[in-house]
Protein backbone atom coordinates (compact mmCIF):
# COMPACT_ATOMS: atom_id res chain seq x y z
CA UNK A 1 0.00 0.00 0.00
CA UNK A 2 2.84 2.39 0.79
CA UNK A 3 4.32 1.71 -2.66
CA UNK A 4 1.05 2.88 -4.32
CA UNK A 5 0.94 6.04 -2.21
CA UNK A 6 4.57 6.83 -2.96
CA UNK A 7 3.92 6.23 -6.70
CA UNK A 8 1.08 8.78 -6.77
CA UNK A 9 3.18 11.29 -4.81
CA UNK A 10 6.03 10.91 -7.28
CA UNK A 11 3.78 11.59 -10.34
CA UNK A 12 3.77 15.22 -11.26
CA UNK A 13 0.26 16.36 -12.27
CA UNK A 14 1.66 19.07 -14.52
CA UNK A 15 3.56 16.58 -16.65
CA UNK A 16 0.51 14.31 -17.00
CA UNK A 17 -1.75 17.18 -18.11
CA UNK A 18 0.85 18.47 -20.56
CA UNK A 19 1.21 15.02 -22.13
CA UNK A 20 -2.57 14.58 -22.37
CA UNK A 21 -3.09 18.00 -24.01
CA UNK A 22 -0.28 17.41 -26.52
CA UNK A 23 -1.79 14.04 -27.44
CA UNK A 24 -5.23 15.60 -27.92
CA UNK A 25 -3.71 18.36 -30.07
CA UNK A 26 -1.90 15.81 -32.24
CA UNK A 27 -5.11 13.80 -32.71
CA UNK A 28 -7.16 16.90 -33.59
CA UNK A 29 -4.52 18.16 -36.05
CA UNK A 30 -4.34 14.82 -37.82
CA UNK A 31 -8.11 14.49 -38.06
CA UNK A 32 -8.57 17.98 -39.50
CA UNK A 33 -5.73 18.00 -42.02
CA UNK A 34 -6.52 17.58 -45.72
CA UNK A 35 -3.94 14.81 -46.13
CA UNK A 36 -5.97 12.33 -44.08
CA UNK A 37 -8.22 11.00 -46.83
CA UNK A 38 -9.43 7.44 -47.12
CA UNK A 39 -8.30 5.46 -50.12
CA UNK A 40 -11.07 4.44 -52.51
CA UNK A 41 -11.37 0.86 -53.64
CA UNK A 42 -11.52 -0.02 -57.31
CA UNK A 43 -15.24 -0.82 -57.07
CA UNK A 44 -15.99 2.76 -56.04
CA UNK A 45 -13.89 4.42 -58.78
CA UNK A 46 -15.82 5.51 -61.88
CA UNK A 47 -16.22 3.17 -64.79
CA UNK A 48 -15.10 5.77 -67.34
CA UNK A 49 -11.62 5.98 -65.85
CA UNK A 50 -11.50 9.74 -65.26
CA UNK A 51 -9.74 9.09 -61.95
CA UNK A 52 -12.21 11.01 -59.78
CA UNK A 53 -14.16 9.49 -56.93
CA UNK A 54 -17.76 8.49 -57.46
CA UNK A 55 -20.11 9.62 -54.68
CA UNK A 56 -21.74 6.92 -52.60
CA UNK A 57 -24.92 5.63 -54.22
CA UNK A 58 -24.13 7.02 -57.65
CA UNK A 59 -25.39 4.63 -60.30
CA UNK A 60 -24.83 6.72 -63.39
CA UNK A 61 -21.50 7.19 -65.12
CA UNK A 62 -20.09 10.67 -65.64
CA UNK A 63 -21.67 12.25 -68.76
CA UNK A 64 -20.42 15.83 -68.69
CA UNK A 65 -23.91 17.31 -68.95
CA UNK A 66 -25.81 19.39 -66.44
CA UNK A 67 -24.66 18.40 -62.95
CA UNK A 68 -22.20 16.07 -64.69
CA UNK A 69 -24.86 13.38 -65.35
CA UNK A 70 -27.50 12.64 -67.95
CA UNK A 71 -31.18 13.26 -67.23
CA UNK A 72 -32.32 9.67 -66.74
CA UNK A 73 -33.31 8.12 -63.46
CA UNK A 74 -30.83 5.64 -61.97
CA UNK A 75 -33.16 2.71 -62.64
CA UNK A 76 -33.43 3.68 -66.29
CA UNK A 77 -29.68 3.96 -66.70
CA UNK A 78 -29.28 0.32 -65.68
CA UNK A 79 -31.85 -0.85 -68.27
CA UNK A 80 -30.12 0.79 -71.21
CA UNK A 81 -31.64 2.56 -74.18
CA UNK A 82 -34.59 0.19 -74.49
CA UNK A 83 -35.62 0.93 -70.94
CA UNK A 84 -35.44 4.66 -71.61
CA UNK A 85 -37.64 4.35 -74.69
CA UNK A 86 -40.21 2.25 -72.85
CA UNK A 87 -40.30 4.71 -69.98
CA UNK A 88 -40.81 7.64 -72.35
CA UNK A 89 -43.62 5.79 -74.14
CA UNK A 90 -45.28 4.99 -70.80
CA UNK A 91 -45.04 8.65 -69.72
CA UNK A 92 -46.57 9.80 -73.00
CA UNK A 93 -49.45 7.34 -72.62
CA UNK A 94 -50.10 8.53 -69.06
CA UNK A 95 -50.07 12.17 -70.17
CA UNK A 96 -52.43 11.41 -73.07
CA UNK A 97 -54.83 9.62 -70.71
CA UNK A 98 -54.75 12.62 -68.38
CA UNK A 99 -55.33 15.01 -71.29
CA UNK A 100 -59.15 14.91 -71.50
CA UNK A 101 -59.47 15.67 -67.79
CA UNK A 102 -57.17 18.68 -68.15
CA UNK A 103 -58.99 19.88 -71.26
CA UNK A 104 -62.34 19.54 -69.49
CA UNK A 105 -61.08 21.59 -66.55
CA UNK A 106 -59.87 24.33 -68.92
CA UNK A 107 -63.20 24.37 -70.78
CA UNK A 108 -65.16 24.52 -67.51
CA UNK A 109 -63.02 27.42 -66.33
CA UNK A 110 -63.64 29.18 -69.66
CA UNK A 111 -67.39 28.72 -69.33
CA UNK A 112 -67.39 29.99 -65.76
CA UNK A 113 -65.24 33.04 -66.49
CA UNK A 114 -68.11 35.40 -67.53
CA UNK A 115 -70.15 34.44 -64.46
CA UNK A 116 -67.17 34.97 -62.18
CA UNK A 117 -66.39 38.33 -63.82
CA UNK A 118 -70.01 39.44 -63.35
CA UNK A 119 -69.93 38.38 -59.67
CA UNK A 120 -66.64 40.24 -59.19
CA UNK A 121 -68.12 43.39 -60.77
CA UNK A 122 -71.14 43.17 -58.45
CA UNK A 123 -68.82 42.77 -55.45
CA UNK A 124 -66.89 45.87 -56.54
CA UNK A 125 -70.13 47.87 -56.93
CA UNK A 126 -71.36 46.78 -53.52
CA UNK A 127 -68.01 47.68 -51.97
CA UNK A 128 -68.18 51.15 -53.57
CA UNK A 129 -71.69 51.66 -52.19
CA UNK A 130 -70.54 50.60 -48.72
CA UNK A 131 -67.59 52.99 -48.90
CA UNK A 132 -69.89 55.82 -49.99
CA UNK A 133 -72.26 55.11 -47.08
CA UNK A 134 -69.36 55.09 -44.62
CA UNK A 135 -68.01 58.37 -46.02
CA UNK A 136 -71.47 59.96 -45.70
CA UNK A 137 -71.77 58.70 -42.12
CA UNK A 138 -68.36 60.13 -41.23
CA UNK A 139 -69.30 63.44 -42.87
CA UNK A 140 -72.54 63.60 -40.86
CA UNK A 141 -70.65 62.88 -37.65
CA UNK A 142 -68.09 65.60 -38.42
CA UNK A 143 -70.84 68.12 -39.23
CA UNK A 144 -72.67 67.22 -36.01
CA UNK A 145 -69.43 67.63 -34.08
CA UNK A 146 -68.85 71.06 -35.63
CA UNK A 147 -72.37 72.18 -34.65
CA UNK A 148 -71.89 70.89 -31.10
CA UNK A 149 -68.50 72.64 -30.90
CA UNK A 150 -70.12 75.92 -32.01
CA UNK A 151 -72.90 75.56 -29.42
CA UNK A 152 -70.37 74.76 -26.68
CA UNK A 153 -68.23 77.77 -27.67
CA UNK A 154 -71.29 80.07 -27.44
CA UNK A 155 -72.23 78.56 -24.08
CA UNK A 156 -68.67 79.03 -22.81
CA UNK A 157 -68.68 82.66 -23.99
CA UNK A 158 -71.95 83.27 -22.14
CA UNK A 159 -70.55 81.70 -18.97
CA UNK A 160 -67.39 83.79 -19.17
CA UNK A 161 -69.49 86.94 -19.63
CA UNK A 162 -71.65 86.03 -16.61
CA UNK A 163 -68.52 85.26 -14.57
CA UNK A 164 -67.02 88.61 -15.48
CA UNK A 165 -70.26 90.36 -14.42
CA UNK A 166 -70.22 88.46 -11.12
CA UNK A 167 -66.59 89.43 -10.48
CA UNK A 168 -67.42 93.07 -11.29
CA UNK A 169 -70.43 93.02 -8.93
CA UNK A 170 -68.33 91.47 -6.17
CA UNK A 171 -65.52 94.00 -6.61
CA UNK A 172 -67.95 96.96 -6.71
CA UNK A 173 -69.99 95.55 -3.81
CA UNK A 174 -66.93 95.09 -1.61
CA UNK A 175 -65.72 98.71 -2.21
CA UNK A 176 -68.89 100.27 -0.81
Amino acid sequence: MSKIVSFFKSIRLRQVLTTFLLGALLLFNTACSGAAQAKLSDSVKPAMGDGGPRPVGQNQPYEGGMNNFDDTAPGQAARGTGGKVNTLVDNAARNRARGPESAKAVLDAGRQAPERAKAAAENVKEGAKNAQREAQSIGDRVAGSAERATDKAKELGDRISKGADNVKDNVVGSDS
